[in-house]
């Protein structure tokens, strides 16, 4: 009988550096949120700074975030980019291209350092909707050639990389076109080089797809489970995060009308990433990683003061993270230091 994959829900680290340090984030996502699993995303900046110009500072900086981390029971299965210094990566320019991906070296000696199993990153960004179709298609060209790059310096250091599906044209990929092509290249990469270069997979994002949404408000690459379809075995988590009707802007996960209306509630939301996850069909990596992404992002000015009069932020996410929590155990979930295992089938 066919079981659902364990569950390994975490946090990401992005969502609070905004407005905390490293080293609070680690300890708000280990202590007030009660979870065993951090998705760790670095400074942005002073960290490349610090790799290009002091390999020394680098690798004590992070292998002092490490042994925090480890010391306060927190495992990192990813670490992550939290916005998106690699856009140089789509460019022709050989020292701009370089540079972008030097981007991900430096996330891949992160991971390294940090013991994940995988680093995660927007794939990279095409400046601009109004260049010719062949101009964006070399583009996405340097992308898929920088990312072979990365996988090849991953080797020995991680096990495999993953690239994150957006919300706009120009952050590819936001829709299964532009998923297809990537994938097929990078499986036929790396079936023809596995001995010199990790695998590659893609990360699902339940707050991102096409961007603005069509008249209809509604498409086929909106919904989780037609992802977890169409790639079977190539996800290996996702962010789970609110997101309004119109996709920009992200909202606290509980059912309060506050936030919600109509057919749109955080539950459906909760509950439609753990049927696709869950999906035979998915065939999903076990164990899986949910990581919930609800927070203050200063790169999509998300305001907190839309929220209201309602409990300071911290406490928004913290009882964010006890409703999906909630969620998983009205569905058969148990957990243990962390790991979520459901069972019995409803």
């Amino acid at each position: 009988m066919f079981m659902p994959p364990q569950i390994r829900l975490a946090a990401n680290t992005n969502t609070y550096l905004p407005c905390m340090s490293v080293y609070d984030a680690l300890d708000f996502i280990r202590g007030p949120m009660d979870l065993h699993f951090v998705e760790f995303s670095a400074v942005p900046n002073s960290s490349y700074v610090l790799w290009g110009g002091d390999a020394h500072a680098f690798s004590r900086v992070f292998s002092k975030f490490a042994g925090y981390a480890q010391g306060i029971g927190l495992y990192t299965p990813v670490v992550s980019s939290w916005i998106r210094d690699n856009r140089d990566i789509a460019l022709n320019d050989p020292d701009l291209h370089k540079a972008g991906v030097d981007v991900l070296r430096c996330l891949i000696d992160i991971g390294e350092i940090m013991q994940a199993e995988r680093v995660m990153s927007p794939a990279g960004t095409i400046r601009g909707y109004h260049g010719s179709a062949q101009e964006w298609d070399a583009c996405m060209e340097q992308i898929l050639k920088g990312w072979k790059a990365a996988a090849e310096y991953a080797k020995g250091k991680v096990r495999g990389l993953e690239f994150e599906q957006m919300s706009w044209k120009d952050d590819p990929p936001q829709d299964f076109e532009q998923a297809d092509r990537m994938l097929k290249q990078f499986r036929e990469w790396h079936s023809q080089s596995s001995g010199v270069m990790v695998p590659l997979s893609l990360r699902y994002d339940v707050g991102h797809g096409p961007s603005p949404p069509p008249v209809s408000g509604d498409c086929p690459e909106y919904h989780p489970i037609n992802w977890f379809h169409r790639y079977p075995g190539e996800i290996l988590g996702a962010h789970l995060k609110g997101t309004d009707r119109t996709r920009t802007a992200v909202l606290p996960l509980l059912n309060d009308p506050q936030y919600w209306d109509g057919e749109l509630t955080s539950g459906r939301i909760v509950t439609s990433l753990l049927d696709a996850i869950e999906s035979p069909e998915s065939k999903v990596s076990n164990p899986f990683d949910l990581v919930v992404e609800t927070g203050m992002m200063s790169e999509r000015a998300h305001k907190i003061d839309r929220w209201g009069d309602r409990p300071p932020f911290p406490q928004l996410m913290i009882d964010s993270v006890q409703y999906v929590k909630q969620v998983m155990g009205e569905r058969g979930y148990t957990e243990q230091d962390g790991l979520w295992t459901k069972i019995n089938q409803k």
